[in-house]
């Protein structure tokens, strides 16, 4: 039977074969192996495991399982919810019914998630921001959003119960069909005067943080789709995906997707170009605060061509001239050093002037007496184990003898394998006299220490965006198959990040206070019931405390609903 309600990502790979010989689109066969007959002839085995179809409104493909893919490929049980067709004369298609208009239905909507939802939005003016660049693409835009911002529950398939049963204020309820032409509808001209408009408002904050994340994808057909180094260990191919944030504010500024295979620091350059069309300008004198990952000398003097100020981490590896001014400074004199008194330790600072290329810039040492402690103790663990380990080996490779280094100098006996070792005690004690050391570039002369140290250490903001991004909204991996819905897809998610950041921030006092989570309290939230009675909207039942004072926090207008 083929299940022609369960719409999947077209299944991708050497055993996937379309079998283009059908009247009636192509069906998807599974090659499970291949042998030569008696007289040496290639056979192949295959499996016919469900069928290819097309959404006629997006143009895109999509694929409908049967149950051979369940009980031979995936080795599972069929989902209860599949329906389908069996083999006959296809029936006559029922057109479906019209969709009842929000202001005319009778049934109980929830009312509490998505006002708040619009009074995040009109706080900020993204209302009036997407209006402007997307006319009437707005409400849409907004309600998708927050479906995202939500989580998606029930995946990104299920914004139709979303929109049924949530006031969303939307000419009809949405379905995954219109939530993919959405996305194509979504293209660049539109995203970028969007982001001039976010951009103008949120650059009153003159610091801002960029940091990269990898996002993997089930679809290498888009040319930004390849494999690299994946920050979740998932052996997927993957896209990276660049997030500018403001650090006081921890406000998403403007996202730039790119080839997965690139390195962070290989397309900064590109990234700051992407930027700068999109608003982020020169003139602004703002401050761009990354770590130790993009200190390169083509970054840092393209940074500083385009009028950014910086604050980066100097890593010990970028030259040996840092870790010698490190190493120099721990046994020197220490009577110029400015102390920076924090609430749980006392950190110690040098600072020297530093070139980078054509970019003179500030080099400021620190040493944290906790951290000094952390690493050293993880550091001894570290080579005693792989002392231990050397210890109860008879034989090494030249490729697992790898793995010891720098901290053990090894000799292999190239006959039968064996090996003798000894700890490289130079090498040891200079990596224990870094520990707790590190260092920071800085082109801002009026910022002393101080200011330095506390804004390189909240950049983790932008870490936190790509967490709520990647495990609260997105929550599962792309399937998207152009580039154009990529984009679009990934601009909801950003719109969907800006409302979850602003719920965290008014309610995190109040989270923390009852010990409760943000997805516990957005569901609080859409427990809110209306129904509407005589042209009037009424609450169907008492809200809770809890109901009460999130409404509170949040502003809702409750009272305009007749109790």
């Amino acid at each position: 039977m083929l299940y022609t309600n369960i719409k999947l990502a077209v299944p991708e790979g050497a055993r996937y074969e379309r079998n283009p010989d059908c009247k009636v689109g192509p069906y998807l066969r599974y090659r499970v192996e291949s042998y030569r007959d008696a007289k040496g002839r290639k056979k192949h085995k295959r499996l016919t495991i469900g069928k290819i179809m097309v959404d006629e409104t997006v143009g895109q493909e999509y694929f409908c399982p049967n149950d051979t893919y369940y009980t031979e490929i995936l080795k599972q049980p069929v989902p209860e919810n599949a329906t389908g067709k069996k083999r006959g004369r296809a029936r006559k298609a029922v057109p479906e019914p019209e969709p009842v208009p929000y202001s005319e239905k009778n049934s109980p909507l929830a009312f509490g998630y998505m006002m708040a939802c619009l009074s995040i939005v009109r706080e900020l003016g993204l209302d009036k921001m997407l209006e402007d660049s997307f006319g009437s693409l707005a409400m849409p835009i907004i309600t998708a959003a927050s479906f995202f911002a939500a989580g998606a529950p029930g995946g990104l398939t299920n914004i139709d119960h979303f929109t049924e049963k949530n006031m969303c204020f939307t000419s009809k309820v949405m379905t995954s069909s219109d939530l993919s032409e959405l996305y194509s509808n979504l293209n660049a001209p539109l995203r970028n005067d969007f982001f001039r408009k976010w951009i103008e408002k949120c650059r009153e904050n003159d610091f801002i943080c960029y940091d990269v994340t990898s996002i993997s994808c089930c679809s290498e057909r888009i040319p930004l789709i390849s494999y690299g180094y994946n920050r979740d260990k998932e052996q997927l191919p993957q896209f990276n995906f660049g997030m500018f944030c403001t650090i006081k504010t921890g406000m998403p500024l403007y996202f730039c997707p790119y080839n997965g295979s690139i390195n962070d620091f290989t397309n900064l350059p590109y990234v700051i170009d992407n930027a700068r069309n999109a608003g982020i300008k020169d003139t602004d004198h703002l401050t761009l605060v990354m770590d130790g990952g993009f200190s390169t000398i083509e970054t840092i003097e393209k940074a500083r061509d385009h009028g950014f100020d910086l604050i980066v981490g100097a890593p010990c590896d970028f030259g040996v001239k840092i870790r010698e001014r490190l190493l120099a400074w721990d046994h020197g004199s220490h009577r110029e050093d400015k102390l920076i008194l924090l609430s749980e330790e006392t950190i110690r600072c040098h600072e020297e002037s530093f070139s980078v290329g054509r970019v003179k810039t500030r080099l400021l040492l620190f040493r944290s007496p906790q951290s000094t402690l952390r690493e050293e103790t993880s550091l001894t663990t570290l080579v005693n184990r792989l002392h231990a380990e050397l210890n109860d080996r008879t034989k090494i490779s030249d490729k697992a003898a790898r793995d010891y280094e720098p901290f053990f100098r090894i000799a292999i006996n190239r006959e039968d394998g064996s090996f003798t070792y000894e700890r490289d005690d130079d090498m040891f004690k200079t990596a224990l006299s870094l520990c707790g050391s590190f260092a920071l570039f800085c082109t801002r002369q009026e910022l002393d220490c101080e200011e330095v140290l506390d804004l390189y250490r909240r950049k983790d903001c932008v870490e936190k965006a790509f967490g709520a991004l990647k495990n609260d909204i997105l929550n599962e991996r792309l399937r998207t198959h152009s580039v154009e819905t990529l984009n679009g897809k990934l601009f909801l998610a950003f719109i969907g990040l800006i409302i979850r950041k602003t719920f965290e921030a008014k309610l995190k006092q109040y989270l923390k206070k009852n010990r409760m989570g943000l997805d516990s309290a957005l569901d609080r939230l859409g427990d809110i019931l209306c129904q509407k009675r005589n042209g009037t909207w009424h609450l169907i039942k008492a809200m809770t405390k809890q109901q009460r004072e999130l409404s509170e926090i949040l502003n809702l207008p409750i009272d305009r609903l007749a109790q």
